[in-house]
């Protein structure tokens, strides 16, 4: 009967033990068929994004802003400038430094040209010195805006190796100011040249010609004011500077009515070798005005194609030290003065040339120093020698 028992059980306890086994057996499986499946597109990218987060932390920092900040701005150059990240990257990476910001474009130069050229637009506020705290940053009051042109030339990687530079080496680096072209050096490559020690300074420069002085013109053509200063130009030849223009020259007149008042000249002619006059400011006296016992006695002014063509002569009753010469400029290259006879076959010789009255001013104690100058064609020497008499030098003058 005992046995008869067991029998009778033996299938159910055999069923209960296989159930058991084969649980035991899935609960292992269960780990590997987990991994065997494929990750799902969330899971994959929660994982890239912890793996990138990890090595983001472990990576050096960049030398350039963050890849997040892909626009190069005038704070940001400053912050660069100042720390000493901009030389290092220039020097260290080269072009590809600056590539980077979205806003940094390259720019087509000459095709015989040595180096390429990448430019970026900038702009900072206009502020007065009101405006401007004394950390150097702009209230709120200066609504007005700079605009400048950060210029980055490089190595093009054809014309590189024949000069003993590697492709896209960064040759130098440039801040313009864009209406007066006045530009300050940011970055060298050659250690003959310094860059600026102040580019604060630079972009809080003042270009009103009042800054330095103030003066009374003579009559244009018997009538009173036809003449006012322009803009500051940082590019005249020998010095920077205002030109002379026609007082109301607006949008009112006719296209090309300026043009047409100008005497004739060849293409490229600096416009101070035909304008009206001007005024010049350069920061060289020392090699440009000589002194005697604290008299002005003669200058070394000198330009290719230009003259001095009398004796220069001292002038008294000006507020500094002043000297009057007469110059002559040519408004032609020879090949332009050809065509211009071809074209024009009554023209007179002299009208090749132009000639001023230059009126030099400066003080011994000073390496800032001044030139008016007058068109012959406009003014007289008379009306030269007044207008130097009249000038008040401001305090920023030297």
């Amino acid at each position: 009967m005992l046995l008869l028992l067991i029998v009778s059980l033996l299938p159910g306890l055999t069923a209960c033990l296989g159930q058991k086994n084969g649980d035991e057996e899935a609960e292992q499986q269960k780990p590997s068929e987990v991994l065997s499946e494929p990750l799902t597109a969330e899971a994959e990218g929660a994982e890239t994004a912890e793996v990138a987060s990890e090595t983001a932390e472990e990576a050096e920092p960049e030398t350039m802003e963050p890849e997040a900040s892909r626009i190069l701005t005038m704070e940001a150059l400053l912050r660069l400038y100042e720390d000493g990240t901009l030389t290092e990257t220039a020097a260290s990476e080269g072009l590809d430094g600056f590539l980077s910001y979205t806003n940094v474009e390259p720019v087509e130069t000459r095709e015989e040209s040595l180096t390429g050229l990448y430019a970026c637009p900038l702009a900072f506020p206009d502020g007065s010195d009101s405006d401007r705290t004394a950390s150097g940053q702009t209230s709120q009051n200066a609504e007005e805006s700079r605009e400048y042109e950060l210029q980055i030339y490089y190595w093009k990687p054809e014309t590189a190796e024949a000069y003993g530079h590697e492709e896209n080496e960064i040759d130098s680096v440039l801040l313009m100011e864009k209406e007066s072209k006045d530009a300050v050096l940011l970055y060298q490559s050659d250690s003959r040249y310094t860059p600026t020690q102040d580019l604060a300074g630079f972009l809080e420069r003042d270009y009103d010609l009042e800054r330095y002085l103030t003066l009374s013109l003579p009559d244009a053509d018997g009538q009173a004011d036809g003449y006012e200063f322009g803009s500051y130009e940082a590019t005249l030849p020998g010095f920077s500077g205002w030109l002379l223009e026609a007082a109301g020259e607006t949008a009112e007149e006719p296209e090309g009515a300026a043009e047409r008042r100008e005497p004739a000249h060849g293409e490229g002619i600096p416009e101070a070798w035909y304008a009206p006059g001007g005024i010049g400011r350069g920061q060289n006296a020392s090699k440009i005005l000589h002194f005697e016992e604290g008299r002005l006695t003669d200058v070394s002014f000198r330009l290719n194609h230009a003259e001095m063509v009398s004796q220069p002569e001292e002038l008294t009753g000006c507020e500094v030290p002043a000297l009057l010469a007469e110059y002559e400029f040519d408004r032609f290259t020879a090949a332009q003065w050809q065509e211009y006879l071809e074209e024009n076959p009554d023209a007179d010789e002299g009208e090749s040339v132009s000639r001023y009255y230059y009126v030099f001013l400066g003080r011994k104690d000073s390496e800032s120093w001044y030139v008016l100058f007058f068109n012959e064609e406009l003014f007289s020497r008379e009306d030269a020698v007044e207008t130097a008499r009249s000038i008040h030098f401001a305090g920023d003058a030297f």
